[in-house]
């Protein structure tokens, strides 16, 4: 048996254009993903979303051979949260741009069974909750497309999982399942402490306009122009998605060094990384791997992160994710990619004639 082992790139569903979304994306939607919401009194209600059919890129065979579940069995998980036991926490987002909640498990923990004392005294500590509790659970995002807010769209990130395995795709999304929140649920739980805790702070902005929005929307949906996309036919649930991200960031060797700052720049840096130069070559592929890497080299932070003895084999695949990556975010709207790339390691193994990993 002949072992190796790789990095799988595995991407974040971050934050999206303003445009409308592209005619693809409603037909997906509305054809393939779409099953409606319904009005819940008190419950969150949780839907995991099925594989889109006709996807004979990605056959039964071809998704063993690669060890990849079900999305129904990755997406498990997310659906038996009970959001409403005294040991499951969930928290505003406070930091960075664009809302969310984070969902925590405190069984094990010194906050089991108090989940209303954690959310009081530890939710305001922001990112520094989650070392206070057992595990991170999920995140629930929901559409927010304001003036002053940056822009999530949450149709996307359902049809991120479900279109890369209709594609065949190999990059690695996390799973992603539609979640109602009954309205008055989730603006007494979560949105009113996101706005107060975000308030006269300038360097979350954005995400107290998200905030003052989401409240405004929940409140009184009569008045909001964001009702239709954030909230049920009825009015009565708020939807979005629930992800839990689990993989570890890249660093210059596929982000780029961003060494030009944000912008143009950032996207210019991104454009010497190893991967991408490996796409421009006009050599056949032995020879483009070699002169990639050289002229990626020529960046000592680049260098850095691409030691000698980085697999030719390991830039051949991240340039294929590459590739899909592109793809994706260009038919789905994406615009914050750069920086936010991710990965997991994969081993690979030949047993017999067939290949297999995990």
């Amino acid at each position: 048996m002949i072992e190796k082992r790789f990095k799988n790139t595995r991407i974040q569903v971050m934050r999206f254009t303003r445009y409308n979304p592209s005619l693809l994306t409603r037909l997906l939607i509305y054809a393939c993903l779409w099953t409606g919401t319904s009005s819940i009194a008190s419950e969150p209600l949780c839907q995991v979303i099925p594989d889109l059919p006709g996807g004979a890129a990605y056959s039964i065979e071809m998704q063993s051979s690669v060890g990849q579940q079900s999305m129904n069995q990755d997406a498990a998980p997310l659906c038996a949260i009970e959001f409403n036991s005294d040991s499951v926490a969930v928290c505003p987002k406070t930091w960075s741009t664009s809302p969310a909640a984070l969902v925590y498990d405190l069984q094990d923990t010194q906050w089991a069974g108090k989940a209303a004392n954690f959310e009081t005294q530890v939710c305001p500590m922001g990112r520094q909750a989650r070392g206070k509790a057992g595990s991170e659970l999920a995140v629930f995002k929901h559409s927010m497309n304001g003036r002053e807010t940056s822009a999530t769209y949450a149709p996307a990130s359902l049809l991120y999982p479900a279109l890369a395995r209709w594609l065949g795709m190999r990059v690695n999304i996390p799973v992603a399942t539609l979640q109602e929140f009954p309205r008055q649920w989730y603006l007494q739980r979560v949105a009113q402490h996101g706005k107060a805790l975000t308030e006269g702070k300038s360097s979350v902005r954005m995400l107290h306009a998200a905030w003052v929005a989401t409240v405004a929307t929940l409140s009184e949906p009569g008045n909001s122009t964001m009702a239709a996309e954030m909230l049920s036919a009825d009015g009565e649930s708020l939807w979005g998605v629930n992800l839990l991200f689990t993989g570890k960031r890249y660093g210059p060797e596929v982000n780029g060094t961003r060494a030009s700052g944000w912008g143009k720049g950032q996207n210019r840096d991104f454009q010497q990384t190893a991967s991408y130069l490996l796409l421009r070559e006009n050599q056949a592929l032995p020879e483009a791997t070699v002169a990639a890497l050289t002229n990626a080299r020529k960046d000592p932070a680049m260098a850095s992160d691409l030691p000698a003895d980085v697999s030719h084999t390991q830039l051949q695949w991240w340039a294929s994710e590459i590739i899909e990556i592109v793809l994706l975010d260009y038919l789905l709207g994406q615009q914050d990619r750069i920086g936010n790339i991710d990965y997991q390691w994969r081993w690979f193994w030949i047993d017999g004639d067939r290949v297999d990993s995990r």
